[in-house]
């Protein structure tokens, strides 16, 4: 399948015959030396998230461990237990780790839903690409993301978390499509992930604001929150949840 990568300044990178994090790291790092000298942006809290964003404005952005999988593969990779039922036998590994072939089956259809509704879909994990490209490859998911970014990634572009790579994401989106609001949609189980203090709730919304001085303009992007599962390392994206964030893409992308 041929991807479109992303664009910066006008630029255009060449065609991509696969997602892979390598190219997503090369082009945040032109971003961030593009970036160099200007202000400095945060997340805001602003009201509800507008009712609808004009199509191809819309990116869903996906957590991996307990929301994406249903068990933390990362945790379960750092015991003997996990690195031996992995070698072993990779393919009951990881349908373990991604919840059986049922919630497989759910879980394409979802993100093929997604992309369908014309959202661009990330991934972004603070675990190694090392590992979550071969979990995406062996259970069919790694071409239904447009990229994935892991640890590698963000700490290439020197992000110190993961709500300074959506900042990363705002300013791109914002350079590629100028006009209208463009909204995140963000999904992660760790509530530490969101720009929030607290308890977030499923739409939760920010925007972008400056916390230095400078002339640059501010993007108009919003990011909604997604908490996936009641708690940080939770049972990941249920059923309901897939087909709740879907209705709410469709509505978003409709024309």
């Amino acid at each position: 399948m041929l991807r479109t990568s992303v664009r910066f300044g006008g630029e255009e990178e060449p065609t991509l015959k696969r997602t892979n994090s390598s190219p997503a790291a090369y082009a945040l790092d032109r971003h961030s030396k593009a970036m160099e000298g200007h202000s400095t942006l945060k997340w805001s809290a602003s009201g509800a998230a507008a009712a609808s964003s004009a199509p191809g404005e819309l990116l869903v952005v996906i957590d991996f461990d307990c929301t994406l999988t249903l068990l933390h593969m990362h945790e379960t990779l750092n015991g003997d237990d996990g690195q031996t039922a992995l070698h072993k036998d990779p393919a009951a590994f990881y349908l373990e780790v991604f919840g059986g072939s049922e919630r497989l089956e759910k879980l394409r259809a979802f993100l093929t839903g997604l992309r369908d509704a014309g959202a661009t879909v990330y991934l972004l994990s603070n675990g190694y690409e090392t590992d979550l490209d071969p979990a995406l490859e062996a259970t069919d998911l790694h071409d239904l993301f447009d990229r994935i970014i892991g640890f590698d990634s963000i700490n290439a572009v020197a992000c110190v978390d993961k709500t300074a790579m959506l900042v990363q994401f705002a300013v791109e989106l914002a350079g590629r499509l100028p006009s209208g609001v463009t909204q995140i949609l963000y999904a992660d189980d760790n509530r530490g992930n969101f720009p929030g203090e607290g308890d977030t709730q499923i739409g939760d919304t920010w925007k972008l604001a400056v916390t230095s001085g400078s002339q640059l303009a501010v993007p108009r992007v919003e990011l909604v929150a997604w908490p996936a599962g009641e708690k940080q390392n939770g049972t990941g994206l249920d059923a309901g949840a897939m087909d709740a964030m879907l209705a709410r893409v469709l509505s978003a992308t409709a024309t």
